[in-house]
């Protein structure tokens, strides 16, 4: 009866083993399903993630597709599309604690939104002092998709540049403008200047002009042939004396057309809290 009993243990030690075992096993570590993040992109607007630690690597499934993190951040990565109506795409990101995202990427006209952050939104005052370079990317990417309520403007052959809103945010003055294009020839800028200039130019004096210095400014790129594109500027709050102006001057790289928009204290004014 003992050796009868234990072949009977065995055999069901054995069968165990051979059918109940990997039956819990596959059930304790059965692979899950990551539901992606949708987002679409576009090709004359960036759209920028944060995460909320910095990006350890990213892997994208198509050339069609630009990224690079944000200058001087770790924790911003900037998505861009490199070609027009390409083809579903997606990215795959792992950041410094471990964490994997899976984005599916389609191209958009519009794309909205330009910012989308994984983490609750990053404090933009610090101590009342000023906001990091973190928060100037999150910031002007939320402002370069208003429409802007100014129409203040100047035109040089085929290229109008214009300013169509100032806004108070966070002890900073914003300003939304736009480069369009009219013409057929791409327009590549080369440098921006801001400065207080003279009214009236004094006889026999020189022009005088104070340069003002941008906390943050939105790299300018090359505004193609038939399109716009906008970009930010932020300067500490400031007014303009009676006898002066403000002069934002954007010149041509090898060309000619030279953009200069001139503000009055009055128009400066105009601007709205955010």
């Amino acid at each position: 009866m003992k050796l009868v009993s234990m072949k009977s243990v065995i055999v069901l030690l054995t069968c165990w083993f051979v059918i109940v075992a990997p039956v819990l096993s596959a059930q304790e570590f059965s692979p899950g399903f990551i539901h992606p993040y949708h987002l679409s992109i576009g090709l004359n607007k960036t759209t920028s993630l944060i995460f909320p630690c910095g990006i350890k690597s990213v892997d994208r499934g198509s050339k069609d597709v630009l990224i690079q993190k944000a200058k001087g951040v770790e924790n911003i990565l900037q998505v861009k599309a490199a070609v027009k109506d390409f083809e579903p795409t997606n990215l795959s990101i792992i950041t410094c604690d471990g964490k994997f995202y899976s984005i599916m990427l389609d191209y958009a006209q519009k794309p909205e939104p330009l910012t989308i952050s994984f983490t609750p939104a990053p404090k933009a005052d610090i101590s009342g002092q000023l906001l990091d370079e973190q928060s100037y990317h999150w910031i002007a990417d939320s402002l370069s998709s208003l429409k802007g309520f100014l129409n203040k403007s100047t035109v040089n052959q085929r290229i109008r540049f214009q300013l169509k809103g100032m806004y108070l945010k966070n002890k900073v003055m914003w300003f939304l403008l736009e480069l369009h294009n009219m013409s057929l020839i791409d327009y590549t800028p080369s440098s921006l200047r801001l400065f207080l200039r003279d009214r009236q130019k004094a006889k026999r004096t020189a022009l005088q002009e104070t340069e003002l210095i941008p906390l943050f400014n939105d790299t300018l790129s090359q505004v193609k042939g038939l399109t716009s594109q906008p970009f930010i500027l932020a300067l500490r709050p400031f007014t303009i004396p009676s006898s002066k102006r403000l002069i934002i001057h954007v010149r041509e790289q090898h060309g000619g057309r030279l953009l200069e928009l001139s503000l009055s204290n009055r128009q400066l004014l105009k601007v709205k809290k955010l």
